[in-house]
């Protein structure tokens, strides 16, 4: 059989020694004939499928933890961060007094105890929602003396002297009217 150009065997091109030419495979201990069926496969193709399978591996674990674990998108981040809500219940510690973490959010002012805008608050009321609407009055100027969490005299004065100005009904109890100046 008579060699092409450019093949080993042709004219002026040398010859490769017997199970090493293009697309030969050596084989130990088996004949030329069976190296000779067993084509090669490329490198490059064997990259070329493990990096798509990384790629698909690392989509699908994207949208698993997506999917799964709790977001921490950015408005996520914004909210967790405003939400500063105490999470356990509330218990009025006689000279006990809470810290108020001021900050806006969507427009609103917290504290850093409550979110609600609904909550009905009047004399006797000891709750995390006491906490926050003392906070937000001291931090209009309405003194209440200490932010304990006890809607007492002091507290529903204070509350009075809000509403009064704001031209809301004067009757000391905090409800939604009043929250929605407070958070202003």
């Amino acid at each position: 059989e008579a060699a092409g150009p450019g093949e080993p065997g042709a004219p002026g091109v040398p010859e490769e020694p017997a199970g090493q030419g293009r697309g030969d495979t050596v084989v130990i201990g088996g004949s030329a004939a069976a190296a000779k069926s067993a084509p090669r496969r490329p490198a490059r193709r064997g990259l070329l499928v493990a990096g798509t399978a990384l790629v698909v591996v690392a989509g699908a674990l994207a949208v698993v933890f997506g999917l799964v674990l709790p977001g921490t998108g950015a408005a996520e981040a914004d909210e967790e961060q405003h939400r500063r809500v105490a999470a356990e219940e509330f218990t009025f510690e006689p000279g006990r007094t809470h810290p108020c973490d001021i900050h806006r959010f969507e427009g609103r002012l917290y504290a850093g105890h409550s979110d609600t805008t609904e909550a009905l608050l009047q004399q006797i009321s000891t709750t995390w929602d006491v906490v926050e609407a003392q906070c937000l009055l001291e931090h209009r100027g309405y003194r209440i003396g200490s932010v304990d969490g006890a809607y007492g005299a002091t507290t529903e004065r204070a509350v009075k002297r809000l509403q009064d100005k704001e031209g809301l009904v004067v009757d000391g109890i905090m409800g939604p009217h009043t929250w929605e100046v407070l958070r202003r």
